[in-house]
């Protein structure tokens, strides 16, 4: 018999539906979380991994509280998953860059189509540079094979800055165990809306 999810509220920090054995997992969970932060996470999804192979196999339904969701906002993942367990630590932003442009587009009329894991399309196209590939392959094709402009949140400076230069990436992409989202589009609707999105983000992005 499948057991019902265990229940999370990112909001509240009510975790409802498990055991001893199980809370005490998200105590570890969250734990490790935090001391791994600083490093880029690196490391974190070995021992959640670690931790899910002796923990009863049932999934953890999330409420997010992210941009303002809906009530029935739900994430549900497998308890114990090394990358989504992230999400018991509240203090954990999973990329900031899609929180803030989703924030400010609810004013905006528009379609958001998940072609796949952190690979959105519509008219802006968020692609994933990730950190161990040095040459930048995904950017590089875009900005040298495309009429798109890159842009990309620079939290050196706090602003959406377009990429014109791939050397900008040498800097922002210092671990190599994550990617990087970069926001490509050719629309002169959506290049303004990243522009007025700075005033934002310098209050935001630490």
């Amino acid at each position: 018999m499948v057991q019902a999810p265990i229940r999370f509220d990112r909001a509240t920090g009510v975790l409802e539906g498990t055991n001893a054995w199980e809370r005490l997992a998200a105590m570890s969970l969250v734990a490790g979380t935090k001391m791994s932060a600083p490093f880029s996470y690196r490391g974190d999804n070995v021992c959640a991994n670690f931790q899910r192979k002796a923990l009863p196999a049932r999934d953890i339904a999330v409420k997010l509280n992210a941009v303002k969701l809906n009530d029935d906002a739900i994430f549900a993942f497998p308890y114990g998953d090394g990358y989504w367990s992230k999400l018991l630590y509240r203090g954990f932003r999973y990329e900031d860059e899609l929180e803030i442009l989703f924030e400010d587009c609810r004013d905006i009329d528009y379609a958001l189509v998940d072609g796949g894991a952190n690979y959105g399309y519509w008219s802006v196209l968020l692609c994933e540079d990730h950190g161990s590939d040095r040459s930048h392959s995904v950017s590089r094709y875009i900005l040298e094979q495309t009429p798109m402009q890159l842009i990309l949140l620079d939290r050196a400076v706090r602003r959406f800055e377009p990429v014109t230069d791939l050397s900008v990436l040498d800097r922002v992409k210092v671990a190599t165990n994550v990617g990087y989202n970069v926001f490509a589009t050719a629309s002169a609707f959506w290049q303004d809306r990243f522009a007025n999105l700075n005033e934002r983000v310098s209050r935001r992005v630490h």
